[in-house]
């Protein structure tokens, strides 16, 4: 098929506008003398390779679909030599030619809801990093995003259901506006006298570059040992994300300290999820009543209260590592706007390499403190810093892991 659109393109007068056939087209497609070209439920996909190549000067696109379905760092949906000009052109996958565009957009393809109540309103957020301004636009009665603006950089966005009853499966496509249009599915399952939601979720995928500088090692265990670069004490904020590999390596030692604690015990609590977001073993919650998860990455140091991390060891199934603190007795007084300077420190081979303190985490008794996350083999880390107002007991149900109040 990709013969075949190349031979259309190639028998087009220059300087022309060619109106392609609806369909769909693998690439990849070139262009290589000024086209208009018109697009009619078009779509070009390649599972390798750029998709479309645009070569010439004097360049429209218009009314199409351009999707890289096999995600590779180095293909682009649409990878430009001279300006284009662009019109209707949605894209899954990067492009390149187009400035600040050319920068990878961290939003989700999906965005599977689960259960929610049919007939309350539930809410749960999420985090969209895009280097322009776009527009999130929704035509779904009952689903609305907020806010429906992003501004450049880091963006928090409520997602709100609300009276979808019981008879209907949601499903809806969102588009994310800019130059380019981008698109991401939302699913969801309204259920009868099932309690709202009032959470949060973590989907938004993102692109991950290796460093090449990176050290390997090969350990008595005959394992792969990624060691850190000598880099200077690394201070995030709250939603930044970086690459874990230049910083910490494989392994690393989770730490927390605060100016003063207000009298409270604080705690860590680990979850390590799968792609689902739960917990496919109760275990996979580490802390002071289990020492170790299944896989032996994560281990819990009684003596200190800190947090080991390995991995190297972590099963092939858990996607996300996510770093909790609470406040240990249940007392509805003891919440973290006591708690002065709260400070995660995470060091790897004996040195301190990142730091993120956490402020405005309100009256809640609990804080998400940070997510590590795997992308295409490689991880990541995301400064969450978020206030859990519902209590430790209720983020354990939301990951699968049922506990006594």
């Amino acid at each position: 098929m990709a013969d075949a659109l190349n031979d259309i393109i190639s028998r087009a007068p220059a300087g022309g506008t060619l109106t392609l056939p609806a369909g769909e087209f693998e690439g990849p497609v070139y262009i290589t003398k000024p086209l208009h070209i018109i697009g009619n439920n078009t779509t070009i996909w390649a599972k390798r390779g750029n998709v479309l190549v645009v070569s010439s000067q004097g360049v429209t696109l218009e009314g199409l679909r351009l999707e890289n379905t096999g995600g590779r760092m180095n293909d682009y949906a649409l990878l430009a030599s001279y300006p284009a000009e662009i019109r209707s052109v949605e894209v899954f996958g990067a492009v390149r030619g187009f400035g600040a565009e050319d920068i990878r957009f961290e939003i989700p393809r999906t965005l599977d809801l689960g259960s929610f109540a049919a007939d309350k309103q539930s809410t749960y957020t999420i985090r969209m990093t895009v280097p322009v301004a776009a527009e999130i636009c929704c035509s779904t009665a009952g689903l609305s995003f907020s806010p429906s603006q992003l501004q450049p950089g880091d963006n928090e966005v409520t997602v709100t259901v609300n009276g979808f009853g019981s008879v209907y499966h949601l499903f809806s496509e969102v588009f994310v506006r800019s130059q380019f249009t981008r698109r991401i599915y939302v699913t969801g399952r309204p259920v009868t006298d099932a309690a709202p939601v009032n959470g949060w979720r973590l989907t938004a995928g993102d692109f991950i570059a290796q460093s090449e500088s990176t050290a390997l090692s090969v350990t008595e265990n005959n394992r792969i040992d990624i060691e850190p670069q000598e880099l200077p004490l690394l201070e995030i904020r709250k939603l930044q994300r970086i690459s874990l590999l230049p910083y910490i390596g494989s392994r690393c030692d989770i730490s927390f300290s605060c100016a003063d604690n207000g009298g409270a015990e604080i705690d860590p609590y680990v979850f390590l999820l799968d792609d689902t977001g739960k917990a496919y073993d109760i275990k996979c919650l580490v802390f002071f009543g289990n020492g170790c998860s299944p896989d032996g990455s994560v281990t819990h140091d009684a003596a200190d209260n800190h947090i080991s991390i390995d991995l190297n060891k972590t099963d092939d199934r858990i996607s996300r590592i996510v770093m909790v603190y609470s406040i240990y007795g249940g007392n509805a007084q003891m919440n973290f706007s006591r708690v002065k300077a709260p400070v995660m420190k995470i060091s790897s081979h004996g040195r301190e390499r990142i730091s993120y303190s956490m402020y405005n985490i309100g009256n809640a008794p609990t804080v998400i403190a940070a997510e590590f996350y795997r992308y295409e083999g490689e991880w990541k880390i995301s400064a969450t810093g978020w206030g859990y107002q519902p209590g430790l007991a209720t983020l354990c149900g939301s990951y699968g892991i049922e506990v006594m109040n």
